[in-house]
């Protein structure tokens, strides 16, 4: 019986003490609560995204996995290509025409273009966006249509660790945005919900900026620019021009080259008419002996036409003044007749001046008089 007894009190002491243990890991103060949600919220700091911080579900993730996955979605590397031409041909307007039909024929579309109608060539300028896959073709033809291509140049930028990065950036973002919302939900206070409010802004304004960025470098990776100038062929025109055509003896004299028309590359060749030559583009001679000269230029284009332009008697060179009475009589007199003809110009300055000098010198002199005392007699 006593045993008994033992076994339903210590039974009893052990149901006690479970609802005790019970009670206290449950019930919390409602006030409690709403403390803790106001911490939670507080304590979440806007944290800029890291590569790698964040797989597509907001969990941890590990930053080869994160490369895995740029390298998953970027596939082949993005290359930027964009080309310049400049292009000889027979026709300048017939080939702006043509360039349009090569651009639209490969899938691409004219950018801009222009035509200028100088007094001697006409040139144009024509840009044009084709897609990247056929930039060699496009390049082909090009080359096609030119009688001489002057200049060709290619350039290519490696954009993909750029893109990979922005779509790094972007899941992370993405990732921060879906926690900010679900902080949101759970806002308790008006200053809470205004805080998370301009989280999620700030957020997503980074992510239209990078959705941005990404969009450019895919049209422009997907497509290539191609600028192309383009200069009308015409006949070889030989023409040129001294800088002075009345020198004195030992004094040195520029011509300058206004070759037009012909393909390059070209030569040259003067002749300044006292037995001497050159071979530079634009020439410049010293004539050492008084007289009058007859200079020749001569091109020879790459195509093996040769044209000659000759001035006669195009230089005349005088002898150097020395000392003689005369030289110097004569200078004498230059100079006294500058001196006569500066005081002519002075006093023909004053006569007509004297409509506005000489009243003004009438009225001094009649203020003077008034002021003057009357002496006493």
């Amino acid at each position: 019986m006593r045993m008994q007894g033992i076994a339903l009190a210590l039974t009893l002491f052990i149901l006690i003490a479970g609802a005790c243990s019970s009670e206290q890991t449950t019930e919390v103060p409602v006030g409690v609560e709403k403390v803790v949600e106001r911490e939670v919220i507080r304590e979440v700091p806007f944290e800029p995204p890291r590569a790698g911080a964040l797989s597509d579900e907001g969990t941890p993730q590990s930053a080869g996995e994160n490369d895995s996955a740029g390298e998953s979605l970027t596939g082949e590397r993005m290359i930027v290509r964009s080309g310049t031409m400049n292009l000889k041909v027979k026709d300048v307007a017939e080939a702006l025409e043509q360039v349009e039909e090569i651009a639209e024929s490969l899938g691409g579309h004219v950018v801009s273009s222009s035509l200028h109608g100088g007094e001697k060539v006409k040139t144009a300028t024509i840009s044009v966006r084709v897609p990247a896959e056929q930039y060699d073709d496009a390049m082909e033809s090009l080359r096609d249509l030119a009688v001489e291509v002057i200049l060709e140049s290619t350039r290519a930028k490696d954009v993909t660790e750029e893109y990979t990065d922005n779509e790094s950036q972007l899941r992370n973002l993405e990732a921060t945005e879906e926690r900010y919302l679900a902080l949101l939900n759970e806002a308790a206070t008006i200053e809470d919900i205004l805080d998370v409010e301009e989280k999620i802004s700030e957020t997503r304004g980074r992510i239209e900026r990078i959705k941005g960025r990404m969009q450019y470098l895919e049209r422009t990776s997907a497509s290539s620019l191609i600028e192309i100038y383009l200069i009308e062929e015409s006949a070889l025109e030989v023409d040129f021009e001294a800088g002075k055509i009345e020198i004195e003896e030992g004094e040195r004299v520029w011509f300058e080259n206004l070759t037009t028309g012909g393909s390059a590359p070209y030569g040259y060749k003067w002749d300044f008419g006292d037995g001497k030559h050159s071979t530079e583009l634009s020439g410049n001679h010293i004539y050492d002996s008084p007289g009058t000269y007859t200079v020749a230029l001569t091109v020879t284009d790459g195509k093996g036409n040769t044209d000659t332009n000759t001035k006669a008697d195009y230089i005349t060179v005088v002898a150097k003044p020395g000392w003689s009475p005369g030289n110097v009589a004569q200078s004498a007199w230059r100079g006294l007749v500058a001196i006569g003809r500066g005081l002519g110009n002075f006093f023909i300055w004053i006569g007509i001046l004297a409509v506005v000098w000489l009243p003004i010198l009438l009225f001094i002199h009649w203020i003077r008089r008034r002021r003057k005392p009357i002496s006493k007699i």
